[in-house]
């Protein structure tokens, strides 16, 4: 080798090392000077649009499908790396505000960044408390990255008066509701990662909504549910997403002088629509139940047969208009009901009798009205007296109604009687059986289309809408 080579490797060798050792200079400097660039620098605002992952959400809910934020850095307790990050800015429209604290360790080939955050949406009470990791590391097959985040928004008071919550009812189009009011709870627990073993975020969130308390008014009929609780949760990876079931419980809900109690319900979201696998409640001292429906949400489409199990008949009957009397007895049934676009309900064939083998009493006080509903359908006079009389009082084996449609709206109820009436001191057997036919459905779907029509009227005359 000649002196000039030599010279020439000597040099590199010494440009080599004042490199290395210059590099290590300013990473060690960058680490306690660093601070002072990134905190003086004016960080553009970030903007994230996420209008084609909220496109199937109810019309005019987020009006601004897009999150913006704005950041501010500030050095923090801690030496070198440790800094205090102020978010300010917009989640769909609302204003949120946030504030961190972040310590970072930067290397030759490595970066790792750990902090707390809180969370508020600007004038809510709803607030999430969140601690973060992350590493970053540059290899011969390019950059890897991994994190994982957990998050928790604690057990949280909410009522329709909260101000983000208020804002959303506000876009939500409810024409037929008015007089909304509730109130409960809800927490939240959030875990997301991102690993060397699996690149793609995974992440789980797993909530519960307590003792909700709600009362409206849906088409003027008022409504009330007591104590709702259900947990609810979505899991995913990726672009995959999936919701978990939910098993709600409520004390009651009540509808108009209508009472079911300890309801409850097992729901599956799909792609387009809720699966309700299994629903019930305890009614008139029996039991109502349904299996396996799907709600259509966006149109309002349902298909559901209602069991009917063990009710009292006194009860029952004292639910229909006009009923004054008492009666004994269990009954058992089926409702088969389909839900047209939430307005138009039609029926299936239907029936509530007697549990055979067993026998029941029914008084009627007054029949007035039942025979005048009996005149309309064409029942002779002598068959509505003896009608009248026998269920003055009767002891029956058979009680039994049943509905059977016969298309374009109309139906026949059939009623059945079979059992004994006392006259003047003797036991009488009785036994008689009538079909009424009529447009029982288009009744029951005029009375809902002339409630809503009378509630906008309402509203128009009151100047709203």
């Amino acid at each position: 080798m000649t002196l000039s080579a030599k010279r020439i490797l000597r040099a590199a060798f010494y440009a080599a090392l004042w490199f290395v050792a210059a590099l290590a200079l300013v990473v060690v400097l960058a680490r306690f000077f660093l601070q002072e660039i990134v905190c003086s620098i004016n960080w553009p605002d970030v903007n994230v649009d996420l209008s084609e992952q909220l496109k199937d959400t109810p019309e005019g809910l987020f009006p601004d499908k897009t999150i913006t934020a704005r950041y501010k850095l500030a050095k923090a307790p801690g030496g070198a790396g440790a800094y205090s990050v102020d978010v300010s800015g917009k989640l769909f429209g609302w204003p949120f505000s946030a504030l961190a604290t972040v310590r970072t360790d930067i290397g030759f080939k490595s970066a790792k960044a750990r902090g707390v955050v809180d969370l508020r949406l600007n004038g809510s009470a709803l607030k999430l408390h969140a601690s973060f990791d992350a590493s970053g590391a540059l290899t011969i097959l390019g950059p890897k990255l991994e994190w994982r985040l957990e998050a928790q928004l604690p057990k949280t008071q909410f009522d329709e008066k909260d101000a983000y919550i208020a804002s959303l009812l506000s876009r939500l189009k409810m024409p037929d509701v008015e007089n909304l009011a509730f109130k409960g709870s809800v927490s939240l627990d959030i875990d997301a990662a991102q690993s060397l073993e699996i690149p793609v975020p995974q992440w789980n969130a797993r909530g519960r909504i307590e003792a909700l308390d709600a009362s409206l008014s849906a088409s003027g009929v008022p409504i009330r549910l007591s104590s709702l609780r259900t947990p609810f949760g979505t899991q995913g990876v990726a672009q995959m997403v999936s919701v978990s079931p939910m098993f709600m419980r409520a004390d009651y809900i009540e509808a108009d002088q209508i009472r079911l109690e300890n309801v409850f319900a097992s729901v599956r979201a799909t792609e387009t629509a809720f699966l309700v696998t299994e629903a019930g409640a305890d009614f008139c001292s029996g039991e109502l139940r349904v299996y396996a429906f799907f709600l259509d949400p966006k149109r309002l489409n349902a298909g559901v047969t209602l069991f009917i199990d063990g009710v009292n008949a006194g009860e029952v009957l004292s639910h229909i208009k006009g009923f004054r009397g008492e009666a004994t007895g269990k009954l058992n049934g089926k409702l088969p009901l389909y839900l047209k676009e939430g307005r138009e309900l039609s029926f299936g064939s239907a029936y509530l009798q007697s549990i055979p083998g067993d026998t029941g009493k029914l008084k009627v006080y007054d029949s007035s009205e039942a025979v005048e509903a009996l005149a309309l359908g064409g029942v002779a006079e002598e068959v509505r007296d003896n009608i009248a009389k026998a269920i003055a009082d009767l002891d029956y084996t058979v009680l039994k109604l049943g509905l059977t449609p016969e298309g374009e709206g109309k139906m026949a109820l059939n009623l059945k009687l079979e059992g004994s009436a006392e006259r003047e001191g003797v036991a009488v057997p009785v036994v008689f059986e009538i079909t009424l036919h009529g447009d029982i459905e288009q009744l029951v779907n005029t009375g809902i289309k002339a409630a809503t029509k009378n509630k906008r009227t309402k509203e128009k005359e009151n100047g709203e809408g």
